[in-house]
């Protein structure tokens, strides 16, 4: 009879504190979608100083989930800086920074869930964007280029009328 108190003892220490709950579906097998990225991210309650309630927990989730994002866009931007900008590190790490402004921006929550003391979030992204970041910032750069070519312009003409 002690038994059973202990076994249904654990087994209601588990319910209360999430081990029995799976993380969801969309979690495990993210969408799929050939116009839109899915990031996922999880916090647990308590398992930081800084995560002690379900708002700070779904806030860092998300937070997560982003970055799950941006890490996905970094590879294949890794990969253009090696073919297409022939290493410009400026360029590639501005379009890094306005990607990352870009998905805090547009970025969508499409599922949350709370799972035990787990919050699991998926965000998704149009891969449509990034072509718009990718292009504002090589304009920013050729704006860049050519004020810095002006100002070069202007100090060889100064130092030629001295």
């Amino acid at each position: 009879m002690k038994g059973h108190y202990v076994f249904l003892s654990v087994v209601i220490v588990c319910l209360l504190s999430g081990c029995t709950s799976q993380p969801p579906g969309w979690f495990i097998h993210p969408a799929s979608d050939s116009t839109t990225l899915y990031g996922a991210g999880l916090a647990e309650i308590g398992e930081s100083s800084s995560i002690t309630n379900d708002n700070q927990a779904l806030q860092t989730a998300t937070t997560r989930a982003r970055q799950d994002l941006l890490l996905q866009l970094e590879s294949s931007l890794s990969a253009m800086r090696i073919d297409y900008s022939q290493g410009d590190s400026n360029f590639y790490e501005s379009v890094t920074r306005e990607l990352n402004a870009d998905i805090l921006q547009n970025s969508r929550v499409e599922n949350r869930a709370l799972k035990g003391r787990k919050y699991y979030v998926q965000v998704s992204y149009k891969i449509a964007n990034v072509t718009g970041v990718v292009e504002n910032a090589a304009r920013k750069a050729r704006l860049d280029a050519q004020d810095a070519l002006r100002t070069m312009d202007d100090a060889l003409n100064k130092s030629r009328s001295r």
